[in-house]
């Protein structure tokens, strides 16, 4: 996990230069799940794996908060989120639905 920056706090006052350089080095295989290539999001009708609605970065951001403790504490990176907002995908028969 290189993409480390170190930031566990949503209030660290460079919280979001933090996230953007995390965002820059996250494979785009996990972002754009969440509707993200890297820094950039991407329109919905053009991404094929884009599942999750997270307009506001929230979960990623939360994503790295907690990805970033358990690195620090030497654990494996497996982090439970909640409250994910399922989006429809078509193209992986995907249905919407409020949270899983």
């Amino acid at each position: 996990y290189k993409a480390s920056s170190g930031c566990k706090d949503l209030k660290d006052p460079n919280f979001n230069y933090h996230f953007t350089e995390w965002l820059k080095l996250m494979n785009p295989r996990l972002t754009c799940l969440f509707g993200y290539f890297g820094i950039k999001k991407i329109n919905v009708a053009n991404i094929l794996n884009h599942v999750f609605w997270d307009p506001d970065q929230d979960v990623l951001k939360e994503l790295m908060v907690k990805f970033n403790t358990l690195y620090e504490n030497g654990q494996p990176l497996i982090a439970e989120l909640k409250d994910l907002e399922v989006i429809d995908n078509p193209f992986w028969g995907v249905k919407a639905e409020q949270t899983q």
